[in-house]
C-alpha cells in the first residue's frame, strides 16, 4: 500500500507520523543518553532482521533501566557538588594550622585583653603563624594565629607566679593586668 492511499482522494492535506517518530516526540526524558537510548529502542522494534519486535513491556522495561541509569548518574553527580561545596567552605574558612587558634580564642580561655595576649606571646616566644581566609564578601584576608597549647602552659605558670593586686593582678612581664574568671 502506498502513502497516496492513506488519505480519502477529497482529503486536501494531511500529516503521516510514523510510529517511531511519534515515539520520538512523545520520549519523557530529554537529555541526550535518553535520546541515545529511545533511538536504539525505537529502531530496535522497528528492524525488521529481529525475531521479534519489542513487546510494550520490553520498552517500558528498557526505560526504566534508562530511568535507573540516569539516576545513579545524578546521585554521584550529587556527591561531587557536595564535594566541591565542602572544598569551597574550607577554602572560605581557610585552613588553620592544627593546635593553632586565633586570638579571640585565647582571649576567651584566658580572660585577659587581646592587648595583653599578644603581650604573653612575645614574652614567653610562643609560637604564631598566619592564617589565610575568605571573608564573606570574597576577599582574602590574614590573622595572626597562636599555638593553644604552649600559650596555656605559659599563661599557668605566668599565673602561678603573678601577685593579686586588687582586682588585676602584676607579673614583672606582663606589667599589671587582669585575668576575668582566673581562678588559680
Amino acid at each position: 500500500e502506498s502513502l497516496s492511499d492513506a488519505f480519502a482522494a477529497r482529503t486536501a492535506k494531511g500529516i503521516i507520523l510514523f510510529e517511531s517518530g511519534y515515539l520520538m516526540l512523545t520520549k519523557p526524558f530529554n537529555d541526550d543518553l535518553a535520546w541515545k537510548v529511545q533511538r536504539e529502542l525505537v529502531s530496535g522494534y522497528f528492524r525488521h532482521q529481529q525475531p521479534q519486535p519489542l513487546t510494550e513491556i520490553e520498552m517500558i522495561a528498557a526505560m526504566a533501566a534508562d530511568a535507573v541509569r540516569q539516576q545513579k548518574r545524578l546521585n554521584h553527580v550529587e556527591e561531587q557538588i557536595e564535594t566541591v561545596t565542602e572544598a569551597v567552605e574550607n577554602i572560605k574558612r581557610g585552613t588553620m594550622r592544627a593546635g593553632y587558634v586565633g586570638y579571640r580564642q585565647v582571649v576567651a580561655k584566658s580572660g585577659m585583653s587581646d592587648a595583653k595576649c599578644r603581650n604573653l606571646v612575645n614574652a614567653y616566644r610562643i609560637p604564631t603563624d598566619t592564617h589565610e581566609f575568605m571573608t564573606p564578601d570574597g576577599l582574602l584576608s590574614r590573622r595572626a594565629i597562636v599555638e593553644l597549647e604552649p600559650f596555656m602552659a605559659a599563661f599557668r605558670q605566668m599565673m602561678s607566679e603573678a601577685e593579686p593586686r586588687g582586682t588585676r593582678w602584676y607579673h614583672p612581664k606582663m606589667g599589671l593586668f587582669q585575668a576575668i574568671g582566673w581562678e588559680g
